[in-house]
């Protein structure tokens, strides 16, 4: 829709209707200008193709985690979106590791492949997760 002005403007209306004879209806109707809305997703769209575009191009791997705990024992479900590195380490197939529809879900980030550092790695995390750290770091061969 254009204003007057020529401006373009997304709108949403919402009609109610009500029937007040076999040949007669009541529609009451509200307007409402989501311009803004709609800016704003076409720009999370950009900026999501845009990071895309820049992790299949990188030498890096973005993840992210949500673990829960049950009688000490720690589960975590991964999410690892499409990078270059990502291809490199699962050959672009990650349902090696995937286990559930929501996310990765396996005992590592790296699933079942074999990571001599596991056990250190493991530890790292859990000590970060069980200390209450705002984050950790840590580097493997």
């Amino acid at each position: 829709m254009f204003s007057a002005t020529g401006t373009p403007h997304w709108v949403n209306e919402n009609v109610a209707i009500s029937r007040l004879g076999p040949d007669e209806w009541s529609l009451v109707g509200v307007v409402m200008d989501v311009t803004a809305q709609h800016e704003a997703e076409e720009e999370r769209r950009k900026s999501q193709a845009q990071l895309r575009q820049i992790l299949t191009r990188t030498d890096c791997m973005v993840w992210q985690a949500r673990v829960t705990e049950s009688s000490g024992e720690f589960a975590w479900e991964f999410e690892i979106p499409p990078s270059g590195l990502e291809k490199r380490i699962f050959g672009g197939d990650t349902s090696v590791v995937h286990k559930g529809v929501s996310g990765i879900k396996a005992r590592s980030l790296y699933g079942n492949f074999l990571v001599a550092e596991q056990t250190e790695m493991d530890a790292c995390g859990l000590g970060a997760l069980r200390s209450g750290a705002p984050g950790y770091e840590q580097s493997s061969p």
